[in-house]
C-alpha cells in the first residue's frame, strides 16, 4: 500500500482478506470513501507539508533517499497493478478514476483489461485481441491481466474479423485452435444453449443431451455441400472459420455472406497472421499467455512470475465451459472426422502454419530468457551462456522441409557473439 492512497490501501487488505472479492455496501466504494471515518494519529505533531520546504532543503533530503525514491516508484507500479486487479475482479476502482465502473468486462470483450504485472515504465501498449469464436477467448481475456505489464491493456474485438478490428497489427493478439476440435466446440456450444431452453429449439441432437456427439453428424451434413446455406441453424457456419476471420471484409466472421469466404485464400490468411504481434494456440494456452507477457515486457519475463515450468503446476487459470459437458474430438468416428475435414481444409493448413509461427516464438523466448515455455526435456541446459555452448533455434516461419544444423566458424573478435544472438 501507499500512505498517499491510504484508503485504497486499506481496501487492498480487505480484498486480500476476502479471498479476491469486496463486500457490497462495505467501506470500499467511491460513495463510502466520502463518509468513512478513519484514524489519524498525528503523535502531537502540528499540521505541515513537504511542499513548504525550499529547493535547497529538498535537495538535501533527496541525497539521503535516492534508493527510497526508486523503491517508491517501483512500489507505485505494484500498487497500481493491484488496484487494476481489483477493478478487473470486482468492477470497483479504488482510486475513483473517471468512468472506472464502465470498464468491467461483461461480456469480456466489452472493455479493456488492465495489466497487473510490475515492470519498467515505458510506452504503454493497447493490445487488441482478435476473438475468433470458440477459441478460448473469454478465458484468455479474463486471464490476461496476469500476463500484462502495468500500464498495458488488452481489449477483445467483440468477435468481428481482422478487417474490422481497430489498432496496429503488431499490437494484435490471436489464438488459433486445432480445426476439428474447433468445429466440434461450435456445435456443442449451440446444442447445449439451444436444447436446454424451454421449449427447446429445433437443433440437431436435442433428443439426446447425455451424449455430446449426438446430432453432430447431422449438423455437419447441413453444411456439407456449400458454405452459402440459407440457414445456419442459428449457429456458427463452420466452413474455415479461422481463415475467414483473417481474410473476410464482411462485418461478421460467424456466418458467410460472400462466396469467397467459404474457401478463403490461405496465402492471404497466412500473410495476415504474420502481421500480428502475438500468435498463440489453444492447445498451448498457458505458453500462449506467456508469449503475451513476453511481448508486453519488451522481450523479457519477470522472475518468480507465472511463466516457468514450476509456476505452470500451480497457476490458476480460467476455463469457461459455457455449460458444455466434458468431451473430446478423439471420440468421434472416422466418417464424422472426414466430414469435419471437408469443411476445414484451409483452416487445417493455416493451423499448421500457425504452429510453426508459434514454435518459432517459443524458441525466441528460450533464446532470450532461457525459459522453455513448453517445458521440453533439458530445456534449462539450452540457455546460451556463453554463446557457443548450445544451438540457437530458428524463429523465422517458412515452408517445411529438411532441417539444417548450421555450424558457425567462430574466429575470435569477429563479432561472432552478436551474430549468434541475432
Amino acid at each position: 500500500g501507499l500512505v498517499e492512497h491510504y484508503e485504497a490501501s486499506m481496501c487492498l487488505l480487505l480484498f486480500r482478506s476476502m479471498g479476491g472479492s469486496l463486500p457490497r455496501d462495505g467501506p470500499c466504494s467511491c460513495k463510502a470513501f466520502r463518509t468513512n471515518k478513519l484514524e489519524h494519529n498525528a503523535h502531537g505533531v502540528p499540521g505541515h507539508s513537504v511542499e513548504s520546504l525550499n529547493a535547497s532543503t529538498r535537495a538535501l533530503v533527496d541525497k539521503l533517499v535516492q534508493v527510497d525514491r526508486r523503491l517508491y516508484e517501483y512500489a507505485r507500479r505494484v500498487f497500481y497493478g493491484e488496484v487494476n486487479r481489483v477493478l478487473n475482479a470486482t468492477g470497483v476502482d479504488l482510486l475513483c478514476r473517471a468512468s472506472a465502473s464502465a470498464r468491467r468486462l461483461a461480456p469480456e470483450d466489452a472493455h479493456p483489461k488492465l495489466g497487473t504485472v510490475p515492470g519498467a515504465r515505458g510506452t504503454r501498449t493497447a493490445f487488441h485481441y482478435i476473438h475468433i469464436s470458440k477459441t478460448a477467448g473469454s478465458s484468455f481475456l479474463r486471464d490476461s491481466p496476469k500476463y500484462l505489464r502495468v500500464g498495458d491493456t488488452i481489449k477483445g474485438n467483440q468477435e468481428v474479423p481482422l478487417s474490422h478490428t481497430p489498432g496496429r497489427r503488431r499490437d494484435m493478439v490471436i489464438l488459433l485452435r486445432e480445426p476439428a476440435a474447433h468445429v466440434y466446440s461450435q456445435f456443442l456450444h449451440c446444442k447445449y444453449h439451444k436444447c436446454t431452453r424451454t421449449p427447446p429449439d429445433q437443433f440437431p441432437g436435442c433428443v439426446n443431451l447425455t451424449e455430446p456427439s449426438a446430432g453432430f453428424r447431422e449438423f455437419l451434413k447441413h453444411f456439407e455441400k456449400s458454405g452459402l446455406v440459407k440457414s445456419t441453424l442459428h449457429c456458427y457456419n463452420p466452413w474455415n472459420m479461422q481463415a475467414r476471420f483473417l481474410t473476410t471484409h464482411t462485418e461478421s466472421g460467424k456466418v458467410i455472406t460472400a462466396r469467397n469466404d467459404t474457401v478463403p485464400s490461405l496465402a492471404a490468411a497466412s500473410a495476415n497472421l504474420d502481421s500480428l504481434g502475438v500468435v498463440g494456440l489453444v492447445e498451448h494456452y498457458e505458453a500462449s499467455m506467456c508469449l503475451l507477457l513476453f511481448r508486453s515486457m519488451g522481450g523479457s519475463l519477470p522472475r518468480d512470475g507465472p511463466c516457468s515450468c514450476k509456476a505452470f503446476r500451480t497457476n490458476k487459470l480460467e476455463h469457461n465451459a459455457h455449460g458444455v459437458p466434458g468431451h473430446s474430438v478423439e471420440s468421434l468416428n472416422a466418417s464424422t472426422r472426414a466430414l469435419v475435414d471437408k469443411l476445414v481444409q484451409v483452416d487445417r493448413r493455416l493451423y499448421e502454419y500457425a504452429r510453426r509461427v508459434f514454435y518459432g516464438e517459443v524458441n525466441r523466448v528460450l533464446n532470450a530468457t532461457g525459459v522453455d515455455l513448453l517445458c521440453r526435456a533439458s530445456a534449462s541446459a539450452r540457455r546460451l551462456a556463453p554463446e557457443d555452448a548450445h544451438p540457437k533455434l530458428g524463429t523465422v516461419p517458412g515452408a517445411r522441409g529438411t532441417r539444417t544444423a548450421f555450424h558457425y566458424i567462430h574466429i575470435s573478435k569477429t563479432a561472432a557473439s552478436s551474430v549468434k544472438i541475432k
